[in-house]
């Protein structure tokens, strides 16, 4: 859907690092490759809470390593915070 130049592109992208077919790092890697889609940020959302992979992440593009929280009140939180946050960054 991404590499359909007809679809509207996202204002950002949120993306786990553990997909069944395409691993998150190998996916963030093509998004910022692909001149269309670069300038998207790129939020890895993840259970992993490894330092060594949230660094891999933001050198390959990702604007913010966020691990996902135990409690949906705590999802909410947190999203509300970022999405705040890339708001007000971006006026």
């Amino acid at each position: 859907m991404l590499n359909n130049s007809e679809n509207t592109l996202p204002d950002y992208i949120f993306l786990d690092l553990n997909m069944p077919r395409v691993g998150g790092m190998q996916c963030l890697e093509t998004i910022k490759k692909n001149k269309h889609l670069t300038n998207i940020p790129v939020i890895i959302f993840s259970t992993t809470k490894q330092d060594q992979e949230a660094e891999e992440t933001k050198k390959l593009g990702a604007v913010l390593f966020l691990t996902k929280p135990p409690t949906y009140t705590e999802l909410v939180k947190r999203l509300s915070f970022v999405l705040s946050q890339a708001t007000l960054a971006a006026k």
